[in-house]
């Protein structure tokens, strides 16, 4: 976040090394700065004594304090690690000024209380949370469009299908279809095999608001999945798919950005007899995550970047029932699903001030939700096919998902100083509402239109979008 320059330094590391000969060694040549931790004891007004705003600036600060009070010699320096030393002790100086410390060496950037949070905030790593929510967002894409998928198949199952477009419509029986009737009835002038190829495609935006432990973003998701489906049996389909999806937020306040790629592989299956059905998934994703942190305070300007990538698997089982009134079909269904991902360790590259990039640990974290809904649906005949209106909301429960740390350290801290920084809880209840169009013509293509929002979530909005297609041969 950008904040007002209140001094101009140009250390040469010549420059640095005086400076830091200053610190080091007052006037009277023996009191080095470890033994300054309060020059003779005076009281322990430090950075860590200020008014934080939030824990994550909490636990940055308490680094930044253990490492500058430390500090006892230069000549083990790097200059990378002077330039840190000299970072943090603008901003220990800063918090002696503005508690008005004798400790104080001059040095202080003039800045308020404020904006020495604002640039605590901007040090920690609390947008690398934000990856969680890139890897949940791209994996909801491709459950999303695998979703609608075994929807489609549950309207050929149920006499709703291409293959005869078989409906009840007012009393009026279109041409019957063949797999209501039992049979794979290839002699049916309308049958067209038991194979099937879809691709569907799914755009979502979210926000999230700030809290006192992350930074608001906005996220645009985008995901396409493409695949092919084959009836075993009468009542049994099974399918392989493959997903590309992207998930690029922006941080608030101009606090950066991540980009999260994901390619995935999934298998799936979805089993109809009578009024029952039970869908399940399998899904394996690779992402790769792009970031970019933004610190932005007094004459420092830099924008550290990263790559990292992690593992997701997922798994998903839903059984539902359902039952016809004429044009009109009721149903109710149930479902788990289940998310585990990770993230691996990496390091922070380039920017203007590399002293102050980051070394993030590795990352791990699940998502168990059940989910609980209804859906009702109303099929209309056209002379060309059948459209069908469709409405749904789901109660939708975590089980998972748990507040947890990430872990990071300075790559230039001499000292290693490590801090976390904890993300926020997840809310456990929300609800899903949605609605779209189905169709179904005769030369064996289906379609669709679907729109959803995520409604009861603290802090937290979502809209999805899908599109898609199908043909059968």
């Amino acid at each position: 976040m950008q904040l007002p320059n209140t001094r101009i330094r140009k250390d040469s590391y010549g420059a640095i090394k005086k400076r830091l000969v200053k610190i080091l060694v007052p006037s009277l040549g023996i009191v080095l700065i470890s033994s300054i931790n309060g020059y003779a004891q005076e009281a322990s007004s430090d950075l860590t004594t200020l008014s934080h705003e939030n824990e994550a600036q909490t636990n940055v600060a308490a680094a930044i304090q253990n490492s500058w009070n430390q500090v006892t010699s230069f000549d083990p320096f790097t200059e990378i690690e002077a330039n840190f030393v000299m970072d943090v002790n603008d901003l220990v100086q800063t918090s002696f000024d503005l508690q008005g410390s004798s400790r104080s060496d001059g040095s202080g950037l003039g800045l308020t209380e404020e904006q020495v949070n604002a640039a605590l905030q901007d040090y920690a790593d609390e947008e690398v949370a934000t990856q969680a929510t890139g890897a949940i967002e791209t994996a909801n894409g491709q459950y999303t469009n695998l979703a609608q998928r075994q929807q489609q198949l549950h309207m050929g199952m149920t006499g709703l299908s291409s293959r005869g477009l078989s409906v009840n419509l007012n009393g009026n029986m279109l041409p019957e279809n063949p797999a209501a009737r039992g049979g794979a009835a290839s002699s049916d002038p309308e049958y067209r095999g038991p194979w099937g190829v879809f691709l569907n495609g799914t755009y979502s935006k979210g926000d999230k608001d700030t809290t006192s432990r992350e930074n608001g973003f906005d996220v645009d998701s985008y995901g396409l999945t493409g695949g092919v489906d084959y009836q075993i049996t009468d009542a049994l389909f099974a399918g392989l798919a493959f997903g590309y999806s992207l998930a690029d937020a922006d941080i608030t306040n101009n606090a950066g950005h991540l980009k999260t790629y994901s390619k995935s592989v999934s298998t799936y299956t979805s089993y109809n007899i009578e009024h029952f059905y039970v869908d399940g998934l399998f899904s394996y994703a690779r992402n790769d995550y792009h970031s970019q942190r933004n610190i932005e305070y007094s004459t420092i300007n830099t924008s550290p970047a990263s790559d990292a990538e992690g593992n997701l698997f997922a798994y998903g089982l839903t059984a539902g029932y359902r039952q016809n009134y004429g044009a009109w079909t009721v149903s109710g269904f149930a479902g788990t699903r289940y998310i585990n991902a990770d993230v691996g360790a990496f390091d922070e590259k380039g920017g203007a001030s590399p002293e102050l990039n980051l070394r993030v640990d590795s990352q791990d974290f699940e998502s168990l939700k059940t989910i609980l809904g209804g859906r009702v649906s109303f099929a209309s005949s056209q002379s060309f096919g059948v459209f069908v209106p469709t409405f749904r909301a789901e109660w939708v429960h975590e089980f998972q998902n748990d507040s947890r740390t990430v872990n990071a350290v300075f790559i230039n801290d001499p000292f290693s100083t490590p801090f976390a920084v904890p993300t926020d809880n997840p809310d456990r209840d929300y609800f899903k509402v949605g609605g779209g169009i189905s169709f179904v013509v005769k030369n064996g293509i289906q379609g669709f239109v679907d729109y959803e929002a995520t409604l009861g979530l603290d802090d937290i909005s979502n809209h999805v979008v899908t599109v898609g297609g199908r043909y059968e041969f």
